[in-house]
């Protein structure tokens, strides 16, 4: 099997959002830091002779040493050494970014990866729109509507008056940037808009030309069904991810069995609503990343790689409920990551957290 050659590339988020704006985005500090501190992360879904290409070489080698035991023999490349290799060399390598975007494909190609390995420009563009958070407005109305024991409602916007019509309607609501990263593009709003929160909708509505509002849920557990798409064109289920959010931004993950995790949904939404929620989203992926489109056809992807769909349980009047759709993430989660940790520890950890200390981050195990 071709080797691969893994990125991390946390500022994808944020290249989605800047993308049609013209020239190239300058990450804000805390995705450089990102990048920088945790471009060993990679590692853990890799294979043998796979490599991962960071920045600093030393940096990632001495950041993963705390793992050393549990990762696979990698080679850790930087841009400048592929740059340098032999053109047959660089050719046998597969590119798994974080997430594909013209940011990352530009990159790659300028080191002198061959382009075939990567999703074309027209691919990006497809992506790019699936990634916006009003995509999956119509699949959360579809799932509401067929599965027992689901709640959620999503709704686009492109004027303010439009987004205060909506939080007259549900009282307390969040509201999102279509593309953000971190939850750095989202906020929690209750009754009256202060400043700082209407000129965060103008802003978003300035830059990315609509807001997406959604009713606040009281939410009990944060999880999120992680998918790949396989490059034998199938859409596989790869696990549950349990995590914590403090606001919206992502603290850190259950390390758990599989048939743990599952029980505790189980237990409040049962195992066929279970069942029913991972098909349904199968299904939607299937069609939705194949290139043409057609839900019979099996052609091409518009790319390989994993898919995130985060969801919540959430306490209601009524019982207690699933929200099948928060947000669907095409790219790698952290979510992934955790399934990948702990079948690699097996179960000598129960908690995988990013950490920040003194100007830095760390992964955590504990």
């Amino acid at each position: 099997m071709a080797k691969r050659l893994f990125v991390f590339n946390p500022e994808h988020d944020l290249v989605l959002a800047w993308e049609k704006r013209g020239g190239r985005l300058t990450p804000p500090r805390a995705a450089r830091l990102l990048r920088h501190d945790l471009g060993f992360l990679p590692a853990f879904m890799a294979e043998n002779d796979d490599w991962v290409m960071v920045d600093d070489v030393e940096a990632a080698q001495q950041a993963a040493t705390p793992f050393s035991e549990y990762l696979p023999d990698v080679r850790w490349v930087s841009p400048d050494e592929i740059s340098r290799m032999p053109e047959k060399e660089r050719h046998l390598l597969r590119c798994c970014p974080w997430g594909w975007d013209e940011d990352v494909r530009t990159q790659l190609i300028r080191i002198g990866m061959n382009e075939s390995l990567m999703p074309t420009a027209e691919d990006l563009v497809k992506i790019r729109s699936l990634s916006h958070r009003a995509s999956t407005i119509g699949l959360l109305d579809e799932m509401v509507k067929v599965h027992r024991q689901t709640i959620g409602e999503r709704r686009s916007v492109d004027s303010l008056d439009d987004a205060k019509a909506l939080m007259r309607q549900w009282h307390k609501v969040v509201v999102k940037a279509p593309w953000s990263s971190s939850g750095r593009g989202v906020r929690f709003i209750e009754h009256a808009l202060t400043a700082s929160e209407e000129g965060f909708i103008r802003h978003v509505l300035e830059q990315q030309k609509s807001v997406v509002v959604e009713p606040y849920y009281d939410c009990v557990l944060n999880f999120a069904l992680e998918f790949s798409l396989r490059e034998n064109h199938t859409v596989a289920f790869d696990g549950i991810s349990v995590f914590n959010n403090t606001g919206a931004a992502y603290t850190g993950n259950l390390l758990a069995p599989e048939h743990v995790k599952r029980a505790m949904l189980e237990e409040h939404i049962g195992h066929q609503t279970l069942l029913d929620i991972t098909s349904h989203i199968v299904q939607w992926l299937d069609v939705q990343t194949k290139k043409n489109n057609q839900q019979n056809d099996c052609g091409d992807r518009l790319f390989s790689g994993p898919v995130g769909v985060d969801m919540m349980l959430v306490r209601t009047s009524g019982g207690m409920y699933v929200h099948p759709c928060v947000e669907v993430n095409l790219r790698c989660t952290m979510g992934h990551i955790a399934l990948h940790v702990e079948r690699r520890t097996q179960g000598k950890y129960r908690l995988m957290a990013i950490r920040y200390e003194k100007g830095r981050y760390s992964l955590v195990v504990e």
